[in-house]
């Protein structure tokens, strides 16, 4: 099969280039803030730069280390902030969470493959796509995919832990998969979204005690979160995937907030 390979948006501002791989550097670490900023600065200098928006858009979401209130609306606010066209490949994935947003998870699958068809080695669209097909029920694809996103790049980010994580307690390895979210949280502390997937999985494994300890510090980040909040971002095409979830969470204390 033969690969498209596509130009990628650039700049002739050297000013605008340092800011970017400043920001590059401070998202790769860890601080997000910083990174915000250089790429903020990055888009005066030069407002055409695709990357530096698609990156600050993806940050805006937050995903994976956000508070899960609000999370709907920064996805909402990102999908603003996009240029309009020709996206850069960070465009195009905030695109697809954007189309997942609106509860069309097929349509959304559908972009992430033409995403890394167009970009075959874009680590983190391959994440991205590894993550739809959990949603999609496509396990064993999604487990492939996501090795393949590890080996483009080796210095595993706390996302991919995260979403290998959502993917290990889709397949009922609970055991594993509380592994594996102890390493996301200890890449990245502030890892939020993949203590969900830890707390059901205590739970689930009859592990009460734990599973409402680690209730507490999600709730001291979103502590007006309820089951209901948590069923909109699990968009499983499979209704039992879901309710695994919140079945888990609802052992741990978890109730609808009032």
């Amino acid at each position: 099969m033969q690969v498209r390979t596509l130009a990628v948006s650039s700049t002739d501002n050297s000013g605008a280039y340092l800011r970017l791989i400043e920001a590059r550097s401070h998202l790769r670490e860890g601080r997000p803030a910083e990174g915000k900023l250089a790429l903020q600065k990055a888009l005066v200098l030069d407002s055409d730069l695709g990357e530096a928006r698609g990156l600050l858009a993806l940050a805006h979401m937050d995903l994976f280390t956000g508070r899960l209130q609000g999370m709907a609306g920064r996805i909402s606010q990102a999908k603003l902030m996009l240029g309009d066209g020709p996206f850069s490949r960070q465009e195009r994935q905030v695109e697809v969470i954007s189309t997942l947003l609106e509860n069309d998870a097929l349509t959304a699958l559908a972009k992430a493959r033409a995403l890394v068809a167009d970009y075959p080695n874009y680590a983190d669209g391959h994440a991205g796509l590894a993550w739809l097909l959990t949603f999609a029920g496509e396990l064993d694809e999604a487990a492939e995919v996501l090795g393949f996103a590890k080996r483009l790049n080796p210095l595993t980010p706390a996302a991919y832990y995260a979403i290998e994580a959502e993917l290990l307690f889709a397949t009922g390895q609970d055991n594993a998969a509380l592994t594996v979210a102890d390493h996301a949280i200890a890449v990245d502390p502030m890892a939020q979204r993949v203590r969900l997937f830890r707390i059901a999985a205590l739970a689930n494994s009859g592990e009460f005690a734990d599973a409402t300890a680690e209730l507490a510090i999600l709730a001291g980040r979103d502590g007006d979160l309820g089951l209901q909040g948590v069923a909109d971002l699990l968009p499983y095409l499979d209704p039992a995937a879901r309710q695994r979830v919140l079945t888990g969470l609802q052992l741990a204390g978890l109730s609808d907030a009032p």
